[in-house]
């Protein structure tokens, strides 16, 4: 019989789906349905009910790097924002997994996004706000602290890759190196607002419960940075950071928890810092669409910032 064999999106690594059902065995998860989950770039991910007809999540990492780091931050963001629980971390030489509880009778923030006049969008981005807020508050001398390059040097980091170049085009280059000249004054009070930080702050790990309270995943790349990148992955969406009825919720509430409240033009930062991080990903070796849809996001960006 030919292995089954999934890959992760990047084409960087593989799941045996037999000996990934064998390993599972071996903790009593007896599998009856396994779904792949289109979730993220680097990791496979599926939902799996077992014969006794629980749900579970099960995130697979290519490194144990990666899978080290998620669960160190668990230990640590547990006991402050609402995250799945973790049953098991699974580490060997062909597999490191994770099995999480799934999250039932939730939903991802992004389908709230596509009705964004919901009447209940007001209290679900004020408890976002405020959970983003706990999370900034953190102090830890666990987790991982990245050496964040000074923000002055944010874009020339990516902007002398010709592959960025290349897919930018020199009229989207020129335009980026006169924003940062333009707000270089700035450059200080975005330096002032590093800390604890989810970094990947997208509304797809954002999942929405019943009582509209925010349930966080997927904390592999948590670390030390600009607090104002998870702000701006946030914001990312047009409809989103265009509607000033939502800007003032998401200040007010996180305003509110926060040790350190957001500054004036706070909303200009966020797009100057999720610029450099839309930079990085086109860096990458991602897909063309994906990238397309990333050129889009920064047109906005810089339509926004040139206004």
């Amino acid at each position: 019989m030919n292995k089954i064999l999934i890959k992760n999106k990047n084409d960087t690594f593989n799941i045996d789906i037999e000996k990934l059902l064998k390993t599972l065995e071996k903790y009593k998860i007896k599998v009856f349905e396994l779904k792949k989950i289109q979730y993220g770039w680097k990791n496979i991910c599926f939902s799996i009910k077992t014969i006794n007809n629980k749900k579970l999540f099960i995130k697979c990492f290519d490194t144990k790097k990666a899978i080290n780091n998620e669960i160190q931050i668990y230990k640590i963001v547990k006991e402050t924002v609402s995250v799945p629980k973790l049953f098991y971390a699974i580490k060997s030489k062909d597999l490191n997994i994770l099995v999480y509880e799934y999250v039932l009778e939730s939903i991802p923030f992004f389908e709230y996004e596509k009705h964004i006049n919901n009447q209940n969008i007001e209290e679900i981005f004020s408890n976002i706000a405020k959970s983003l807020a706990i999370i900034h508050n953190i102090r830890s001398d666990k987790y991982n602290k990245l050496n964040v390059p000074d923000f002055s040097s944010w874009y020339k980091i990516f902007l002398t890759k010709n592959n960025v170049i290349k897919q930018l085009g020199y009229k989207r280059k020129n335009k980026i190196e006169w924003l940062d000249n333009y707000y270089k004054k700035f450059f200080s009070t975005i330096e002032e607002y590093k800390s604890f930080c989810h970094c990947d702050f997208k509304s797809n790990n954002i999942l929405i419960k019943n009582d509209l309270s925010p349930c966080i995943i997927d904390w592999e790349f948590a670390s030390y940075c600009y607090s104002f990148l998870d702000i701006g992955q946030l914001f990312r969406e047009k409809e989103i950071y265009s509607n000033k009825f939502l800007i003032n919720i998401f200040q007010d509430s996180y305003n509110d928890i926060a040790n350190k409240n957001l500054p004036d033009n706070w909303d200009i930062f966020i797009k100057l810092v999720d610029l450099g991080n839309l930079l990085e990903m086109l860096s990458r070796k991602i897909d063309l669409e994906q990238n397309k849809k990333v050129i889009k996001v920064i047109d906005d960006y810089l339509d926004y910032l040139t206004q």
